[in-house]
């Protein structure tokens, strides 16, 4: 059985981003922020950002 709450499945929105040019810094910068966010990467590339209100404390605007 999977993980379900009482209102639902968890909605999820599919981000992918290249840094192919990129200096490794900044590659590193990229990858970590979605995983800070509670990102699960499905390739290299890609990942699913859990979809949820922003955060102003994330540097969202609310």
């Amino acid at each position: 059985m999977t993980a379900e709450t009482a209102v639902g499945r968890a909605r999820s929105l599919p981000a992918s981003v290249s840094t192919a040019d990129a200096p490794t810094a900044t590659r590193v910068r990229v990858w970590h922020k979605p995983r800070s966010l509670g990102a699960l990467y499905l390739r290299q590339a890609v990942c699913l950002l859990p979809d949820r209100e922003p955060s102003t404390a994330c540097g969202g605007t609310s």
